[in-house]
């Protein structure tokens, strides 16, 4: 369920771009949300039931890594945009949310 979700967050907002109309692109940032709204907290609760590690560290993890990609994140987006345009540099987030869908397909700890 969980890779079908970022899956569809991901193509709902490739497409979007792709379209390029401003109604487009908030139909597709609508499905990223989506998407990845109901994803985020369960790699929570996955990380916080990996065995032969302590709960509170593990989250603290996952959370640090959401953390700084909040931090980086628009600084890749903005540098890539000045190079290229804002369009393209946008890709990179449903590039991304396809990482998180097919990571959250492979992750054991999510099939419990």
């Amino acid at each position: 369920m969980l890779p079908l979700l970022a899956a569809m967050g991901s193509l709902g907002f490739a497409a979007g771009l792709v379209i390029a109309r401003p109604v487009s692109v908030l139909v597709g940032f609508a499905l990223l949300g989506a998407g990845l709204g109901s994803v985020v907290p369960m790699i929570l609760r996955a990380a916080g039931a990996v065995d032969d590690v302590d709960t509170g560290k593990a989250v603290a993890a996952v959370a640090g890594c959401g953390w700084a990609g909040y931090v980086v994140g628009p600084v890749v987006i903005g540098e890539i945009a000045s190079t290229t345009t804002l369009q393209l540099a946008l890709f990179l987030i449903p590039v991304l949310a396809g990482t998180v869908a097919v990571a959250t397909w492979m992750a054991t700890a999510l099939r419990r």
